[in-house]
C-alpha cells in the first residue's frame, strides 16, 4: 500500500479530486450562502416567473433552497402556496409546501429536468358552480409570450409526489361531485416520441365518494385504497387508459382496469372491478351509498368472488351504467328473520332492467340463481330471487325445502310444540317491500306438508300421532285442511283457521290472534284428554339462543299457544269415557289461556239429547273451577246413573231404576287434575222430571216391609210421574217436599241426602196406604199439598257404619229439628 502511495501519477491524481471536490465543497458553500442572504429578492424572482405562466393569483409565503440533501440536485421549498381564482377569491390549490429538485447543471438547461415536484398538506378544490362559472381555467398555463426572443424551453418532470393532499373536483350544474384523500401518492413520468405519457403510480389514498349523480348518491364512500397503478394518456386520442392492477380495498386484494376518453363530442368511461374474495360490506361499496345501506340489512360473513363493470359519460346529467355479478360458495347468510348456513349461489345487479329506460334506482334489480342453504338442519332451496326498484325495493323469492320435521325444532324453538318424528316439506313464498322490521311477516306465505309426523303438545301434554297433511299460512291467516292424526285411541281429521296471525309479528297484544279448529273422529276416547286438566309447564326451559325477527315472532305464537285462543269445533260419530257411550257429539271449545269453555255441546245418550254449555277455570295445578249448565232430554234413567257411575251415590244404583229422564241442571264444581270431581265441591240445582218411572229390586224400600205392606209386591214399583228440583250444596243434597205416588203406597219425601254422613230425611206415610189399593198401574199424583190425613212419619240416617236405615220418627223430632235448617239452606241458595 505504501509503495503504491509513492506513485507520482497517484499522488497527483488524489491531490486533483481532493482539490475538485474542495472547490466544489466551497462552490456549494458560496451558492448556499449566496441564496440565504438573498433569500427574499430570490422569492420575488420566482414568484414572478411562475405568476407569468400562471392564471390566477399565485400567493408564496417563504421559499428555502438547500444544495446538500440531495446531491448533486438542489432542493427548492416554497411554503404556503396558494394559487386563487380572481372572481371569487377563493383558491383552488392551497399547500403547506411545495418543494422540487432540480439538477445543478440543468438549471439553466434549454428543457431542464425536475427531478421530482411534491405537494404536502394541502388541498385542490376544481369548481364549476350553478352559473357555469369554473376556475378550471387556473389548471391551464398561459400561452408564451411570442415577442419574447429568450422564451426559454420546456420544463419537464419526471417524478410527482402528493402527500395529505384532499383532491376534489365537483360540477354543480351536473351534479358531480368526485373527492380523494391522497395520504400518500407517487407518480413517476415518462414521455415517448409519440408524445405518450406514462405514468407509474404507486398510492395510499382514501376515496371520498364518485359522485355521477349526485341526487342518486356517491359510490365508494369513504374507502381505503392501497396499490400500484400504470396509466397510459395519449394527447393526440385524449385517451388515458390502465391495465389491469392488483391494489388493496379496504384491506382486500382487488383488481382494477379502465378507460377514460375525454374527446368529444361523448367522453366517456369505463371501469372494471374483480375480486375472488371480498367481504359483503367491502362489496356494497361497489354501489351508491343510499343503495349500500337498503342492502346493508343482510350480511355474508365470509368473503365471496365479485366482478363489476362500470361505464358512462363524462359530460355529466346521467347515472352511470352499473352491472355487478358473483359468485358465492359455503357462506353463511344473516338476515333480520332467520341465518342461514352452507349457503352457494350466482347473482347479479344491475341499474338498467329494462333497456332504453333512464338508469337509476327505479330501474335497477338483483337477481339470485340457484340458492341452496341450511337454516338449521334444514336446506333450502330456490331457483330465482328478484329484488327490483331499490328506490322503493320490491322482493321476491320462493324456497323450498324437504328434511325431517325434528330438523325444525332448534330453529322454531317453541316451547308448546315439539316435533318427534315424521318428515316435512317447506314451501316459502314473500312478494313483498324489502324491510327488517316484523312487518315482512305481513307479505310471506308458504306451506308445510308433513307425512308420517308425531307433535308434542307440551302446554297440555299431548301427543298426537300418525300426522298427514298440509299447513298453509298468509300474512294474516293460517290454514290447514284436512289433517289427518291420532290421539291415544282417537283417530282425528282437522281443519284449522287462524285469524289476526299478523299481530304475531307486531307489536299488538298475541292474544288478538285465534285459531279455529274443525275435528271430525268417527271415534273419542274422552280419557285421551285428561292432560287438558294438567297446569301448563312452569318449569323454566332451556332455550337455544335466537336472534331476530323469527324468533320473537315464534315467541309470540308460542304464547297463542299457551294463553292465547284456539276455537275447536268438535264432531265425533262415537264418544266414551268410562261407561259413558254416546253418538252423535258436537260443540265448541273455546280455549284461553288455560281456562276452557264448553258451547252448544250436544250428544245424544241413552235413548235422548245432552246439550251443555260450560266453563272451566283454572286456579291452581290441582284445581279448576268449573261452572256448567246441562239439560237432559228423554233419556232412559237407567243408563244415564249407569253412564255416570251413580252420579257418586250409592242409594240408588242404576239397576233399581226405570224411566225416561228430562234434567236441567246448573252445577257449580270443582276439578282435579284428571277431570275428575273434587269430592265436596259441587253446588247448584237441579230441576228433574221422572216419567214412566219404575223402582226394581231396590233393598233399602223392600225393607220398608218389615213394618208395612208385606201382601205388596216391592221388586216392582212404578211411578206416577215426578218432578220437582234439588238443591245441592257441596255435595249435600236437599229434597223439598216431595210426592211420590207408586202402584204400592204414596210417600211424601224431603230432608237432605249426603256423601258426608249427615243423610238425614223424612218420609210422610199416608195411613190410607193401608186401605186396598186395587190393582193401580197408572199412579196419578195427587199433589204435595193434598190432605192424606193420619201418617206414619219415617226418618233415614246412616248408622255407625255410614249405612242408611229406617227408623220411626214417632216425635217428628225431623220436622222440629230439620225444618229450620232446610230453610234457611234453601234462602242462601236463593
Amino acid at each position: 500500500m505504501r509503495e503504491w502511495m509513492r506513485h507520482k501519477v497517484v499522488r497527483i491524481a488524489m491531490w486533483s479530486i481532493l482539490s475538485v471536490t474542495g472547490l466544489l465543497l466551497v462552490l456549494l458553500v458560496c451558492i448556499q450562502s449566496y441564496i440565504t442572504a438573498h433569500r427574499q429578492e430570490l422569492l420575488v424572482r420566482v414568484h414572478e416567473q411562475l405568476q407569468s405562466r400562471l392564471q390566477g393569483k399565485l400567493t408564496i409565503g417563504s421559499l428555502e433552497v438547500n444544495v446538500w440533501r440531495h446531491l448533486p440536485r438542489v432542493e427548492i421549498i416554497l411554503k404556503g402556496v396558494t394559487l386563487t381564482d380572481t372572481v371569487y377569491q377563493r383558491p383552488i390549490l392551497s399547500v403547506q409546501a411545495a418543494s422540487t429538485r432540480i439538477g445543478l447543471f440543468e438549471i439553466t438547461g434549454k428543457d431542464p429536468v425536475i427531478s421530482r415536484i411534491k405537494f404536502s398538506d394541502g388541498y385542490l378544490h376544481v369548481l364549476t358552480d350553478t352559473t357555469g362559472y369554473s376556475n378550471r381555467y387556473l389548471l391551464q398555463l398561459k400561452k408564451k409570450d411570442q415577442s419574447n426572443k429568450n422564451p426559454g424551453g420546456n420544463i419537464m418532470i419526471a417524478e410527482v409526489e402528493l402527500e395529505n393532499i384532499d383532491a376534489l373536483a365537483e360540477d354543480r350544474i351536473k351534479n358531480k361531485r368526485f373527492e380523494f384523500l391522497f395520504k400518500k401518492l407517487n407518480a413517476r413520468i415518462k414521455r415517448h416520441r409519440d408524445s405518450t405519457l406514462e405514468l407509474h403510480i404507486k398510492e395510499d389514498a382514501v376515496i371520498r365518494g364518485l359522485g355521477f349523480n349526485l341526487a342518486k348518491g356517491s359510490f365508494l364512500g369513504e374507502k381505503q385504497v392501497e396499490g400500484r397503478w400504470k396509466l397510459s394518456y395519449r394527447p393526440a386520442s385524449k385517451q388515458l387508459e390502465f391495465s389491469p392492477a392488483e391494489i388493496k380495498f379496504q384491506g382486500q386484494p382487488i383488481v382494477v382496469q379502465g378507460s377514460f376518453n375525454f374527446r368529444d363530442p361523448e367522453p366517456n368511461f369505463r371501469l372494471g372491478i374483480t375480486a375472488r374474495k371480498i367481504i359483503y360490506k367491502n362489496a356494497g361499496a361497489l354501489l351508491t351509498e343510499r343503495l349500500a345501506q337498503k342492502l346493508a340489512i343482510v350480511d355474508l360473513e365470509k368473503p365471496f368472488e365479485i366482478s363489476a363493470a362500470i361505464a358512462g359519460s363524462l359530460k355529466g346529467g346521467g347515472q352511470p351504467s352499473l352491472s355487478v355479478s358473483w359468485k358465492v360458495k359455503d357462506n353463511r347468510l344473516v338476515t333480520p328473520v332467520a341465518v342461514l348456513d352452507s349457503c352457494s349461489f350466482s347473482g347479479s345487479f344491475t341499474n338498467e332492467r329494462i333497456k332504453g329506460q333512464p338508469l337509476g334506482d327505479e330501474n335497477s334489480q338483483i337477481v339470485i340463481k340457484d340458492f341452496t342453504g341450511k337454516w338449521g338442519a334444514a336446506v333450502f332451496k330456490g331457483s330465482t330471487t328478484t329484488l327490483t326498484n331499490l328506490a322503493e325495493p320490491a322482493f321476491s323469492f320462493d324456497l323450498y325445502s324437504d328434511c325431517s320435521f325434528p330438523a325444525l325444532n332448534n330453529q322454531f324453538g317453541l316451547r308448546s310444540l315439539q316435533f318427534v318424528e315424521g318428515r316435512a316439506k317447506i314451501a316459502l313464498h314473500y312478494r313483498g317491500p324489502l324491510v327488517k322490521n316484523t312487518s315482512f311477516f305481513q307479505h310471506i306465505n308458504g306451506s308445510l306438508a308433513v307425512e308420517n309426523g308425531a307433535v308434542h303438545y307440551a302446554a297440555k301434554d299431548l301427543l298426537f300421532t300418525n300426522c298427514n297433511g298440509t299447513l298453509y299460512f298468509g300474512a294474516d291467516t293460517l290454514q290447514m285442511n284436512d289433517l289427518k292424526c291420532k290421539l291415544g285411541d282417537s283417530e282425528f281429521t282437522v281443519n284449522v283457521d287462524g285469524k289476526e296471525m299478523s299481530s304475531l309479528a307486531q307489536d299488538d297484544d298475541p292474544h288478538n290472534a285465534t285459531l279455529s279448529c274443525s275435528v271430525y273422529t268417527p271415534s273419542l276416547n274422552l280419557a285421551d284428554f285428561r292432560h287438558l286438566f294438567k297446569n301448563q309447564q312452569k318449569k323454566p326451559v332451556e332455550e337455544k339462543k335466537k336472534s331476530g325477527k323469527t324468533s320473537h315472532s315464534l315467541w309470540r305464537f308460542d304464547q297463542v299457544l299457551e294463553k292465547g285462543s284456539l276455537r275447536l269445533q268438535v264432531k265425533a260419530d262415537a264418544l266414551k269415557l268410562n261407561h259413558f257411550t254416546a253418538e252423535a257429539l258436537t260443540g265448541t271449545v273455546l280455549f284461553r289461556d288455560s281456562d276452557w269453555q264448553l258451547r252448544q255441546v250436544s250428544v245424544r245418550h241413552a235413548g235422548g239429547l245432552l246439550t251443555l254449555n260450560g266453563d272451566v277455570k283454572h286456579l291452581s295445578e290441582r284445581h279448576h273451577d268449573a261452572s256448567v249448565n246441562m239439560v237432559l232430554k228423554d233419556m232412559d234413567v237407567r243408563k244415564v246413573f249407569y253412564a255416570f257411575d251413580n252420579f257418586g251415590q250409592k242409594a240408588i244404583s242404576y239397576s233399581n231404576l226405570r224411566g225416561k229422564l228430562n234434567t236441567d241442571a246448573r252445577l257449580r264444581l270443582a276439578l282435579n287434575e284428571r277431570g275428575d270431581i273434587i269430592p265436596g265441591t259441587t253446588n247448584g240445582r237441579v230441576w228433574f222430571s221422572l216419567k214412566d218411572g219404575a223402582l226394581v229390586n231396590h233393598e233399602p224400600v223392600q225393607k220398608i216391609q218389615k213394618f208395612v205392606f208385606k201382601d205388596r209386591d216391592m221388586s216392582n214399583i212404578t211411578f206416577a210421574a215426578i218432578q220437582d228440583s234439588l238443591i245441592i250444596v257441596n255435595d249435600e243434597i236437599e229434597i223439598k217436599r216431595m210426592e211420590i205416588h207408586s202402584s204400592v203406597m204414596t210417600l211424601y219425601v224431603e230432608g237432605l241426602y249426603s256423601l258426608k254422613g249427615n243423610t238425614d230425611i223424612s218420609i210422610q206415610v199416608p195411613l190410607h196406604n193401608f186401605l186396598s189399593r186395587g190393582d193401580e198401574k197408572h199412579p196419578q199424583n195427587r199433589g204435595v199439598d193434598s190432605r192424606n190425613g193420619p201418617s206414619i212419619y219415617l226418618r233415614a240416617k246412616p248408622d255407625v257404619k255410614g249405612n242408611i236405615k229406617l227408623g220411626l220418627d214417632l216425635f217428628k223430632k225431623f220436622r222440629k229439628r230439620g225444618k229450620g235448617k232446610l230453610d234457611n239452606d234453601r234462602q242462601n241458595e236463593k
